[in-house]
């Protein structure tokens, strides 16, 4: 797939579906997922990770290597302008920058921070600068990785900040007049009473919590919570888990509409 005179790189190219050419970049870069793609469930409970650099052979192989992981959707962008608007549209988990297209480093991640992505950002550049390095980390990175590439090292790092994002993320969520408290697996309300909740209702509020107000298809919820187990669950059983957080949000304040059903799936109101 092309634009401007820059291919796709074949990983990610090989993963695409056909497009209608109005609706590729100018810059050249495809989006990082498709309308289509976007909405479809998250297969393993996958997360999102956007590549942003020119297309090389080293990008190239850090999109072979993190694929054959296995737990990651990647998307691709050649520039920090169709960076910024596919990180708005798609919610990427992470990004990955490649210090090698047109933008400086820093500005990008400037760009994307007053974007409000909140995502983690790491930076890799072939020949380390310590100005850049110090410079992108001001900015807005979480981290600046050095060549020589080291692919099994790189996904470490990724793996890392997945996890310290979801930590910082989701340690304490807040909707409506409520905060959801992870590791202990319980609701506040205004007042700060408890108001218990099972595992797989506390993994349901944080999935929707974490998709920002958007539609989470039935299929991408139970694939989330249930995992593995999903062949032997049925869109019954999530309903009924629905049902009681619904009557559990709503017990003392009232029908409050934050948890909603929408277009085959369910959100929930900020």
């Amino acid at each position: 797939m092309s634009g401007g005179g820059r291919k796709t790189p074949e990983a990610l190219q090989r993963r695409a579906k056909p497009e209608a050419e109005s609706n590729r970049p100018q810059s050249g870069a495809r989006p990082a997922s498709s309308r289509d793609e976007k909405d479809r469930p998250r297969a393993d409970n996958r997360r999102r990770i956007l590549l942003v650099g020119r297309a090389s052979p080293t990008l190239e192989a850090v999109s072979t290597h993190l694929d054959l992981y296995g737990k990651l959707e990647i998307g691709w962008a050649g520039d920090g302008e169709s960076a910024r608007k596919s990180a708005l549209s798609d919610r990427p988990d992470i990004l990955l920058l490649f210090a090698d297209f047109p933008q400086a480093v820093s500005e990008t991640c400037m760009f994307l921070r007053e974007a409000e992505i909140v995502a983690p950002i790491l930076v890799y550049a072939e020949l380390a600068n310590e100005a850049e390095a110090v410079l992108a980390l001001d900015c807005g990175a979480n981290d600046y990785i050095g060549g020589p590439m080291k692919l099994a090292v790189l996904l470490a790092r990724v793996r890392a900040h997945l996890r310290a994002s979801e930590r910082q993320t989701f340690a304490v969520a807040r909707f409506g007049p409520f905060k959801l408290d992870l590791a202990a697996r319980s609701l506040f309300d205004s007042e700060d009473r408890i108001i218990p909740l099972t595992e797989k209702e506390a993994a349901i509020l944080k999935y929707l919590h974490r998709a920002g107000g958007k539609v989470v298809p039935r299929n991408e919820l139970l694939q989330s919570v249930w995992g593995y187990n999903v062949r032997r669950v049925t869109t019954h059983t999530l309903e009924t888990h629905i049902y009681r957080l619904r009557r559990k949000l709503e017990r003392d304040l009232g029908p409050l509409g934050l948890l909603r059903t929408d277009a085959g799936g369910y959100r929930l109101e900020a």
